[in-house]
C-alpha cells in the first residue's frame, strides 16, 4: 500500500528581507511544503533508496488578515547552495522572501472544487526557481502543485537531509533520447501519485484546509504547465494522465512520445523569438503531432531563463553573476505577467469553462505588443 509522509520545512532566520514582487491577481496567497513519500516505487537513481522520495509545494489563494509569515523563498541549505550558484556571499539568498503566507488556510469560498495547475520546472533548474510566477497564478484563484524532481540540482527534506543527482548525461544521442524519456517517465509517475493525494490523502489536504471546512480540489481537470524540459514533461503527463486536459509549454523544447505519438489536447506554447519547442512553426515535425487546438506565441526581447525567476535573482542578489544573456530585454515583472495572463485564460477556459479571453488566445493584443501570435490552429 502506497503512503505519503508529510512534514513542514522550517521558516528560515535570515537578515533583511529581499522580497519578489507583489503578485497582482484578487487573492492573497498561501503556500506550503510536503515531503511526499512513494513506497511503491524506488528511487531508480539513489543508490539504497527503498522509495521515491521528493518535496512538494503547494501555492493557493487565501484570506486577507491571516497571522502567517511571508514564506522565505528557500530553506536553509538550498539557499547557501543558491549563494554559491549565483556566486554571491553567502546569507543573500536567504533573504530572499515571497510575498505568500507560509501555511495560511485556503480561501473559504474555494474549499469545494478549487481549480489545479501542475507547474514543471525545467532540467537543472529546482521547483522555487519559478517562485513569482507560480505566485502570480495562484493569486488568480489557483492551486498550483510543483515537485522538485530527480535532474533538480539540491533537493533539502524537512530533516535536513539533501539530494543532489548523480545522473551521467550520455553523449550518444541515442542513448540521451531513452534517457530523457526515462525522466519523463519518472515525472509523470511522481505526478499520478502527487495527484492521488491530493485527491483522497486528508493528511496532505490538511495542512491548507481551514479549520472545520471540507476540502476538495478539482483533480479531474487539470492543466500542466512547464518550462523548458518541464513543458516535455507537461506534454508527457497530457498523454499519460487522463485528468491533464491541456499543456502550456514555456520555451521547452518537446521530447519523447509525443514526437512519435502526437495529441489531439490543447498546448499553448509561450516562448522565446525562436521557439525550442517548434523552431519553424508549421515546418517542425513537432508542431505537425500537436493536432489538436494549437497557439504558438513569441516573447519578443524574452530569452530562456527569463521564464524563471532569475531576472529577479539579478536584481535582488547583490554581486551575482547572473548575465544579460540570461535575461534578455523583458523585465521579471512583465514576463510573470504575460505568462500568468495568458495562461489564466488558458486554464480558466478548459478546467472552468470561462471564455470570456478567447481573443487573447487567437490574435495579437495592444495590451502585450511583444507578444506576437505565429500561428494558432482550431477551435478552444
Amino acid at each position: 500500500m502506497r503512503s505519503c509522509v508529510i512534514l513542514l520545512l522550517p521558516a528560515v532566520a535570515r537578515a533583511a528581507k529581499l522580497l519578489l514582487p507583489e503578485m497582482t491577481g484578487g487573492h492573497n496567497v498561501g503556500v506550503t511544503h510536503l515531503e511526499m513519500i512513494d513506497t511503491a516505487r524506488v528511487d531508480p537513481f539513489t543508490a539504497g533508496s527503498n522509495s521515491r522520495d521528493f518535496m512538494v509545494s503547494i501555492f493557493y489563494p487565501t484570506g486577507p488578515g491571516n497571522d502567517s509569515e511571508l514564506a522565505p523563498q528557500f530553506p536553509p541549505k538550498t539557499a547557501t547552495f543558491v549563494d554559491s550558484m549565483f556566486n554571491v556571499s553567502t546569507g543573500n539568498a536567504a533573504s530572499l522572501t515571497t510575498r505568500a503566507f507560509l501555511d495560511a488556510p485556503i480561501e473559504h469560498q474555494l474549499v469545494e472544487n478549487a481549480p489545479v495547475v501542475l507547474f514543471n520546472h525545467g532540467y537543472g533548474v529546482s521547483r522555487g526557481m519559478y517562485t513569482a510566477v507560480m505566485s502570480e497564478l495562484a493569486s488568480r484563484g489557483f492551486v498550483v502543485v510543483t515537485a522538485d524532481f530527480l535532474e533538480s540540482p539540491f533537493v533539502e527534506f524537512p530533516d535536513g537531509r539533501t539530494y543532489k543527482p548523480t545522473i551521467p548525461f550520455p553523449t550518444d544521442k541515442a542513448e540521451q533520447a531513452a534517457l530523457l524519456q526515462r525522466l519523463l517517465d519518472i515525472r509523470v509517475a511522481d505526478w499520478k501519485f502527487v495527484i492521488s493525494q491530493l485527491d483522497t490523502n486528508q493528511t496532505v489536504l490538511g495542512h491548507i484546509k481551514p479549520a472545520g471546512d471540507h476540502l476538495r480540489l478539482k483533480t479531474d481537470k487539470v492543466v500542466s504547465i512547464g518550462h523548458s524540459f518541464g513543458g516535455a514533461s507537461a506534454i508527457q503527463s497530457l498523454l499519460d494522465i487522463r485528468s491533464v486536459v491541456g499543456t502550456v509549454d514555456l520555451d521547452g523544447a518537446l521530447h519523447g512520445d509525443i514526437l512519435e505519438v502526437g495529441t489531439a489536447l490543447p498546448v499553448l506554447l509561450l516562448g522565446a523569438a525562436t521557439h525550442l519547442a517548434t523552431d519553424d512553426g508549421a515546418e517542425s515535425p513537432a508542431w505537425v503531432m500537436l493536432r489538436g487546438w494549437k497557439a504558438d506565441f513569441a516573447i519578443k526581447g524574452s530569452v530562456h531563463y527569463a521564464y524563471s525567476d532569475y531576472p529577479f535573482f539579478a536584481d535582488l542578489l547583490p554581486g551575482n553573476n547572473i548575465g544579460p544573456a540570461y535575461l534578455g530585454n523583458v523585465t521579471g515583472t512583465r514576463m510573470t505577467q504575460i505568462m500568468a495572463v495568458y495562461s489564466e485564460a488558458f486554464v480558466s477556459k478548459l478546467v472552468s469553462g470561462v471564455d470570456d479571453r478567447r481573443e487573447l488566445l487567437g490574435s495579437n493584443t495592444t495590451c502585450f505588443p511583444e507578444v506576437v501570435l505565429r500561428q494558432v490552429v482550431g477551435v478552444l
